[in-house]
């Protein structure tokens, strides 16, 4: 067993949030010094090698252990994978951000996570808002468009005084994306691109009422197959493994659906129409439409939707069971699963 477990990591990093800026450390307590890195322990998880975690590295030329080093821990947090492949790019997940090498510039994008599983993993988190897009964004420059997303924040004035707090509000967070009023008023929650504010109105484990929190969304990704961080990525090394001669990196499948989602706020915040199927397309449509029975496919939202008449007013999509995001359900329709996150 390893000195810390990944929930002290989450309640340490939670206290922090009330904290000064603390700086990246690699101790006896957080990991192993490399050279030209660290090798993180303390989110390896508890395995059978206590001495394994993730590497931050300057390996290959991408000078990511000196720039995590200029960074705010609590802001960030501590690595969740490897690096990893995405659509070409480097990436590495940590648990509140990933990042990602831009070679053209030398210099590192916080990846808009959030847009990137709603986009092309056609996906909801639990606990976070729904993604939505403002039909006041379309033609306009991108001043105005921050504009009207930044009104977003007055449907929550303790929510927004957190969130403009930050001076780097748009390269940390991203453009607030929508704000909802989850679990019947126990949970109020900001969507950003890249990062959910909350605060719980009940008590709730690792929470203070009434007091804003940030949500770990990288931790929330890496618990799904393949979704941004391919599987490999997800495995703690050893020292020695991480001193290795540097191999290709892995890559996740690739995603459903969808056009890449850009690493810094561009005027499209959601894919074009043209890159979302059409419902003669879809094989849910041929698979398991029952227009005559009441089962019927569309289209919402960039969401493929399965409902049935029997349950009319239901608020959650129906998947079939053989996509294993989603739990069983076992009401009035046991032939399709129900996603957990709605």
């Amino acid at each position: 067993m390893r000195t810390l477990s990944r929930g002290l990591v989450v309640v340490l990093l939670a206290l922090a949030l009330a904290q000064p800026a603390q700086a990246v450390e690699c101790g006896a307590s957080e990991g192993k010094a490399l050279t030209g890195g660290c090798l993180f322990t303390i989110t390896g998880g508890d395995t059978a090698e206590p001495a394994d975690g993730f590497a931050v590295t300057n390996d290959s030329g991408i000078p990511l252990w000196d720039f995590y080093k200029t960074l705010d821990l609590q802001k960030v947090g501590y690595p969740i994978s490897q690096r990893f492949d995405y659509k070409g790019f480097t990436v590495q997940a940590f648990q509140k951000v990933m990042l990602q090498w831009k070679p053209a510039k030398r210099g590192f994008d916080w990846l808009n996570t959030l847009d990137i599983v709603a986009s092309d993993f056609g996906m909801n988190l639990q606990n976070v808002p729904a993604h939505a897009v403002l039909a006041e964004d379309q033609g306009a420059t991108f001043e105005i468009i921050k504009q009207n997303h930044l009104r977003i924040l007055d449907k929550n004035p303790t929510i927004k005084a957190a969130f403009l707090a930050e001076p780097d509000w748009l390269n940390l967070y991203g453009l607030p994306i929508s704000y909802e009023v989850l679990g019947n008023g126990a949970l109020e929650a900001l969507r950003a691109q890249r990062m959910v504010f909350e605060i719980w109105r009940v008590p709730a484990p690792g929470t203070t009422v009434g007091a804003v929190g940030r949500q770990n969304i990288p931790d929330k990704v890496k618990k799904f197959t393949n979704v941004i961080i391919p599987e490999a990525a997800k495995q703690p090394i050893t020292a020695a493994q991480a001193s290795a001669p540097a191999g290709q990196l892995p890559s996740a499948a690739p995603a459903p659906s969808g056009s890449p989602s850009p690493a810094t706020p561009t005027v499209t915040l959601q894919p074009t129409p043209t890159s979302v199927p059409t419902a003669t397309a879809n094989p849910l449509v041929a698979a398991f439409a029952r227009p005559s029975t009441g089962v019927t496919v569309r289209q919402e939202g960039g969401f493929w939707v399965i409902t049935s008449n029997s349950t009319p007013n239901h608020p959650s999509p129906y998947f079939p069971r053989t996509d294993s995001r989603y739990q069983a359900y076992n009401g009035t329709n046991p032939q399709y699963a129900q996603n957990p996150n709605r």
